[in-house]
């Protein structure tokens, strides 16, 4: 019996203003109970089909408000049990969208392994902590003029 996929990621990473009616994405992520292998149905049509979609037209959207399309990058996150991948979605010139999608990143249930597994969390973080305030320093900049 195949798997069900959705319209929508399972988790988006978004800022909503109190007084707009506006959400602005800037990653999302995909969640699966247990790793079904990297040829999975699921996984393939999920990491390689839904969420890239998902995470170019949150680019889009970005790019209408900013025209630096050289520092903005969109992230995701494929979860299945204690597996993890990170997908980027960036664009190095005006009608490209680049997709890379990261080594498989096994997440251990021993606690002496939390330092070596929590590094690439930490850098996708501020990844999207960048893309975050990239944005939000052009908003208030149009907002000054």
């Amino acid at each position: 019996k195949r798997k069900k996929i959705g319209k929508k990621c399972d988790m988006f990473f978004a800022k909503k203003s109190c007084s707009h009616d506006e959400v602005e994405e800037y990653g999302a992520s995909e969640v699966g109970k247990a790793y079904d292998g990297d040829q999975a149905t699921k996984r393939l049509e999920e990491g390689f089909v839904k969420l890239p979609k998902c995470l170019k037209n949150m680019l889009d959207n970005i790019l209408l408000k900013c025209d630096d399309n050289k520092k903005l990058q969109t992230i995701g996150f494929i979860h299945s049990g204690l597996q993890s991948c990170v997908i980027r979605a960036d664009r190095p010139t005006k009608y490209i969208t680049r997709i890379q999608k990261s080594r498989n990143y096994h997440r251990s249930s021993d606690i002496s392994q939390f330092g070596t597994n929590v590094l690439p969390a930490r850098l996708i973080k501020d990844i999207v902590r960048n893309t975050y305030n990239t944005v939000q320093e052009i908003n208030t900049s149009r907002a000054n003029r």
